[in-house]
């Protein structure tokens, strides 16, 4: 059995379990979102959930969620791992060129649309220590180019063995 055969034996389990995450997180923003006074959209998530569906802000969660919950069930019914990975990588693609763009713009503007009432938090604190605001930019647009660029890559792969990855039982 090939490496995607085995990753096929996951595919349903790991999609359940993602679409329940998914629809948990959309209730969860909506409340929270609903639950305030003031505008909360632009609260941070945890860099945890970044991992797999690009949610970095509060207002993410309630577009991207939903989004994951609803192609998740879609992908369950189809249970082709070829399809999950396909998804996954164009969400990321579509994703990493966005905030991309976004980081540019933001990193080279003279008006900033979150200050002062909502600094850039650095996510990657951790690697990085405490550093001024303006280099979290610069971190963040070149960690979306790179991820970009590894996702075009896994992308161009999984076209070129599409049929190599075929599910068969």
């Amino acid at each position: 059995m090939n490496n995607l055969g085995r990753l096929q034996k996951y595919n349903r389990p790991f999609l359940i379990v993602f679409a329940l995450i998914s629809l948990a997180l959309f209730i969860f923003a909506v409340a929270k979102v609903r639950a305030e006074t003031e505008n909360i959209i632009w609260t941070f998530m945890p860099f945890i959930l970044t991992l797999l569906n690009g949610t970095f802000i509060l207002g993410d969660a309630i577009v991207f969620s939903i989004f994951f919950f609803i192609v998740s069930l879609v992908l369950i019914y189809k249970n082709d791992v070829r399809y999950t990975l396909l998804v996954f990588l164009m969400f990321w693609i579509v994703r990493s060129a966005g905030e991309v763009v976004y980081w540019l713009n933001y990193q080279f503007t003279s008006i900033h649309p979150h200050q002062p009432q909502f600094p850039v938090r650095n996510q990657l604190e951790f690697l990085t220590g405490s550093i001024p605001e303006n280099s979290v930019y610069t971190l963040y647009q070149a960690t979306n180019q790179v991820l970009l660029v590894v996702f075009l890559i896994l992308l161009f792969l999984l076209i070129k063995n599409w049929d190599k990855f075929r599910n068969k039982s």
